[in-house]
């Protein structure tokens, strides 16, 4: 008559072949309390990870019912030329793997301890507790902190590619940013010149004076990366990597404010300056220079 031994409230009945212990996928599935077919499910999903001979031995049903006693819990019933699986100790550690719950840990705990471990013990009476299973428990384990650390490393090159793949669409926003600028009419602070007809003393449109208003405005036109809002688009410009800079483009909005602004303030920010009595520059009381007063700053302009 077979031994028997319980676990998890179910009866094992002790099998060997080639002098190892081993089990069913059947009684894994009982002892696992999982769906029948389920361990055998897993195992066939994982066929090209399992060696025969040294993690689980394939017979037939008739051998099967050869070898161990005719009332045993077959694998299965049916034609006894069948194939069975027979796990070893390492091919049921390494198909109670698939199973990630609580249970599984506990199961396997004590079906090692109690059915696989038994006979080495008995045998070994001498030998200390920790055997080649214990290392086979930590390397295990590695595999599964490796496993881990391969996750964790699949997560940030996923991140990496996410930022590599956004960096990609703005680079795409910024040429089509490019190619819009005509047909959304976008001007540069020389274009709002021109419309101003503001010009430097040199006869160029005074750039400086529309910034001054666009900053007294509230305008961030002081910003170094790509930014845009309703008045105006910061973006890069230039042929090559090495001559690029952050131009400064005004949309219809931001143009329209900074005129109306202009157009409401011009008398007041608007001075002339004369020499003085006893200057040695010129006659006293001539006109020297003339401008706009923006943000305490004086912008000379060219006399129209």
């Amino acid at each position: 008559m077979s031994q028997i031994i319980q676990i998890n409230d179910v009866n094992l009945a002790v099998k060997e072949y080639n002098s190892e212990r081993i089990i069913t996928l059947k009684e894994m599935d009982r002892l696992h309390q999982r769906k029948a077919g389920s361990a055998k499910k897993n195992f066939l999903n994982n066929r090209e990870k399992f060696i025969e001979g040294e993690d689980y031995y394939m017979i037939s049903l008739r051998e099967f019912r050869e070898l161990f006693s005719s009332n045993e819990d077959e694998p299965h019933r049916g034609n006894p030329d069948l194939n069975v699986v027979l796990l070893t100790e390492m091919g049921y550690l390494m198909l109670v793997k698939t199973f990630s719950d609580t249970l599984a840990w506990q199961v396997q705990r004590a079906l090692v301890n109690s059915y696989f471990r038994f006979k080495q013990v008995a045998q070994m009476p001498d030998m200390p507790a920790v055997n080649e299973f214990d290392i086979l428990h930590k390397m295990i384990d590695m595999l599964e902190e490796s496993r881990a650390r391969e996750d964790q490393l699949h997560q940030a090159l996923e991140t990496v590619n996410d930022k590599v793949h956004n960096l990609e669409l703005r680079l795409l926003d910024n040429n089509a940013l490019n190619q819009e600028l005509i047909t959304q009419e976008l001007m540069k602070a020389s274009d709002v010149a021109h419309q101003l007809k503001l010009y430097s003393v040199n006869g160029l449109p005074h750039n400086r004076i529309v910034g001054a208003i666009a900053r007294k405005l509230g305008f961030k036109i002081n910003v170094k990366n790509y930014y845009e809002d309703d008045y105006i688009v910061v973006m890069k410009e230039g042929e090559d990597e090495t001559r690029l800079t952050w131009q400064i483009y005004y949309k219809p909005a931001g143009v329209d404010r900074i005129i109306e602004w202009f157009n409401s303030n011009k008398e007041d920010i608007y001075y002339e300056d004369y020499y003085q009595k006893n200057s040695k520059n010129g006659k006293a009381g001539d006109l020297r220079e003339v401008g706009y007063r923006v943000g305490g700053v004086n912008w000379a302009v060219r006399a129209i």
